[in-house]
C-alpha cells in the first residue's frame, strides 16, 4: 500500500496527521489529516520532506557543515534501544516497509529472529528526527555523525 501526496496543498492538508500508529490498509491519494497509519504516516511524510529538502541543499544555511546530510546521521538517543546506531535513512526504510505492509511487525532489526520494533517505536523515532533540529536553532542530541 502507498500514500501519494500530489502537491504542496495536499501536504498542507495532510499534516499534521495523528492517531494510533499503524499500517496503511489501502492505497491513498491526497488524504486529509488522518489515515489508518495514524501518526506514523504523518511523521513519515514530515521526515521524508526533511531528508529530501536537506539532500537538495535547502537546509545547508542552517548547518555548520553543509556536506553532512540528515539521512546519514545516526540515532544515539530518544528511541527504542533496537534503533540506536541506525541511520536516519535506515529508519525511514523500516518505516516505509511497515506502513506499506512489506515488513511484518514487530520488525526484527537485529537479525536474531525475534521482533524488536513496532509501529509506535518507528513513529517515535521519526518524531525524534523531526524535532531534533527544531527550526535549525536546537539540537536535542539524539542524532550524531556516524
Amino acid at each position: 500500500c502507498a500514500l501519494l501526496l500530489t502537491s504542496s496543498a495536499a501536504v498542507e492538508a495532510f499534516l499534521p496527521s495523528g492517531g494510533t500508529p499503524g499500517k496503511l490498509k489501502k492505497d491513498l491519494i491526497d488524504p486529509v489529516k488522518k489515515t489508518s497509519a495514524g501518526a506514523l504516516a504523518g511523521q513519515l511524510v514530515a521526515a521524508t520532506l526533511n531528508v529530501e529538502f536537506d539532500a537538495y541543499g535547502a537546509l545547508d544555511a542552517l548547518k555548520g557543515k553543509d556536506g553532512v546530510k540528515l539521512a546519514d546521521l545516526v540515532y544515539v538517543g530518544g528511541v527504542d534501544d533496537a534503533l540506536l546506531g541506525k541511520t536516519v535513512a535506515e529508519v525511514l526504510e523500516l518505516a516505509n516497509g511497515v506502513i506499506s505492509k512489506e515488513l511484518a511487525v514487530p520488525v526484527d532489526v537485529d537479525g536474531d529472529g525475534s521482533g524488536d520494533v513496532g509501529y509506535a517505536d518507528l513513529a517515535e523515532a521519526l518524531t525524534v528526527l523531526n524535532e531534533n533540529f527544531d527550526d535549525g536553532l536546537v539540537d536535542n542530541g539524539n542524532l550524531e555523525l556516524p
